[in-house]
């Protein structure tokens, strides 16, 4: 209806039922608008590729150990109960996902995630490489990484105390051949615990590059290493994820409290919060000997953050990432194309959800480019507004007339 009023007005330009000048400035109105359109989606298609191989600019870290951290440190690790074995494989990604033993909630996520994104039996992330690092790397100057191709996921826990939880727990590690038990009691205080002796457990992997996640997540590996590839390069230490900084907060009986005996400042640094962190491989091990030195407190992601700032280490917030408590309300509401240019999402992710942001991403990955159109059509939408302003103007004018 809309089209077939805008030929007929084309139409009535015609007639003598507009003066001349009404004719022309139509005329003239309707080939700009043609122009802007076209215009628009010159840019859309500008940005589109802009967005895939531009991801900021990240400086190289560079790594200054305090002297005073180079002697023996005072905190302690906690004893690994039980860990998987340590293999020669030259990995890519090695992921830890802080989880939690005794909880059918947990356990039922972590079986999502090793059927899913957690799944490193299959060659997604070696295909990713071969079609994206290869040009980049060899444009940044980086050392190709053609043998850091391959992943693994481990799950990191503490002990129930619950002879039956914690046989339940073994018996899992026994079969998947995935999970770190620490030998700490599980409760959410004592996660910074879990995480100093997890990440000193991997420190001894080849590895490229640490993810730190939580099992509420779901991470398109591929994707990252596109997103690695596409933006710092393979050989540039890096430290990312999404970015925050607050006050330590100091009421007892606040989730994230911390005691001023533990961390005496009034505000953290800079730091990447803990459902998705990237960390370099080669500034693992001076981290984990950082963590002898720096009281552990209960707020992990903050604590990983004050030790990399110690060394020197700034973070870069790892954009492409959709991350809010309250996210999985808006699942159900997304489109396809919502998640075809997303590398992470989270938290609040239980099961269910993470087989259907599965499934999304996978899906998303093999839509043509023209059922996108609709997520990038903003300026053409106020273009079409300007001109069915024009015409009923036009038509009230004729009806006056």
């Amino acid at each position: 209806m809309f089209l077939n009023s805008i030929i007929k007005l084309w139409r009535d330009c015609s007639t003598k039922t507009f003066h001349c000048h009404h004719r022309q400035i139509l005329k003239i109105f309707l080939l700009f608008s043609l122009a802007f359109l076209l215009y628009s989606l010159f840019l859309w298609k500008r940005n589109r590729i802009h967005t895939k191989r531009t991801f900021g600019n990240i400086d190289v870290q560079a790594v200054a150990v305090p002297e005073s951290f180079k002697q023996p440190g005072i905190y302690h690790f906690n004893k690994i109960v039980v860990k998987p074995d340590i293999t020669n494989d030259k990995l890519l990604f090695l992921v830890l996902i802080s989880s939690s033993a005794g909880s059918q909630k947990n356990r039922d996520r972590r079986e999502a995630i090793r059927k899913t994104w957690g799944n490193c039996n299959n060659n997604q992330l070696e295909e990713a490489l071969k079609n994206q690092s290869l040009a980049h790397s060899v444009a940044k100057g980086s050392e190709f990484v053609k043998d850091y191709y391959k992943c693994k996921v481990f799950f990191f826990v503490g002990e129930t105390g619950n002879k039956t939880e914690d046989a339940r727990m073994k018996k899992e590690a026994t079969v998947y051949k995935d999970l770190i038990i620490v030998g700490v009691k599980e409760n959410y205080r004592n996660i910074t615990w879990k995480l100093r002796s997890a990440m000193q457990f991997t420190s001894h992997f080849d590895m490229k590059y640490l993810i730190k996640s939580d099992d509420d997540v779901y991470i398109n590996l591929p994707r990252l290493a596109e997103y690695i590839a596409t933006g710092p390069g393979f050989s540039t230490p890096i430290y990312g994820g999404t970015t925050y900084t607050g006050k330590v907060v100091r009421d007892p009986l606040h989730r994230h409290y911390v005691h001023k005996f533990d961390y005496e400042e009034r505000y953290y640094p800079l730091y990447c919060k803990g459902s998705m962190i990237v960390l370099s491989g080669s500034l693992l091990s001076s981290v984990v000997g950082a963590f002898a030195h720096l009281k552990p407190f209960n707020i992990d992601d903050a604590y990983l953050g004050i030790t990399l700032n110690k060394l020197g280490v700034s973070p870069f917030k790892l954009e492409k990432i959709v991350q809010f408590q309250h996210l999985p309300v808006f699942l159900d509401y997304l489109h396809l194309c919502d998640f075809s240019w997303l590398v992470g999402v989270g938290d609040g992710l239980d099961a269910t959800r993470i087989h259907s942001v599965h499934r999304a991403m996978t899906l998303g990955d093999s839509l043509p480019v023209w059922m996108c159109l609709h997520l990038n059509l903003y300026p053409l939408i106020c273009l079409l507004l300007v001109v069915f302003f024009a015409v009923a103007v036009f038509k009230a004018r004729n009806l006056l007339c």
